[in-house]
């Protein structure tokens, strides 16, 4: 009787197989408001259900910033796919960076300068 597929080439196929579901999942979003240098970073992670249609919890920015964000970046980081390769993307975590602006200023004001300068 001859085989088809060795031991070797199926653990060589599920390895492939697990880094191409991997690495379509990584990018990146980034969303600047505004150019502030004194900037405070807070780190978090969203979390969604089935292929990330749904969301846990709704976001509310101005918690996790009280004087406005200057930016939002969103990723899915290795680990975020690894979770959802491992759950089949039942379960589909996001890593989310939130950039503070620091105390006195307004997100209005920053918001209202960077449309007078076009958006730049």
């Amino acid at each position: 009787m001859k085989r088809i597929f060795s031991v070797h080439k199926l653990i060589a196929i599920v390895l492939l197989g697990f880094c191409f579901l991997n690495l379509q999942a990584c990018h990146t979003l980034k969303f600047e408001i505004a150019s502030e240098q004194n900037q405070t970073v807070v780190q978090d992670t969203n979390w969604f259900f089935l292929f990330g249609w749904f969301p846990t919890k709704e976001i509310d920015v101005s918690q996790k910033c009280p004087y406005g964000a200057s930016a939002i970046r969103e990723q899915t980081t290795f680990v975020d796919g690894l979770i959802s390769t491992v759950t089949l993307d039942m379960v589909f975590p996001r890593s989310v960076w939130y950039y503070c602006l620091p105390p006195g200023t307004s997100s209005k004001t920053t918001a209202e300068v960077m449309m007078k300068e076009g958006g730049k």
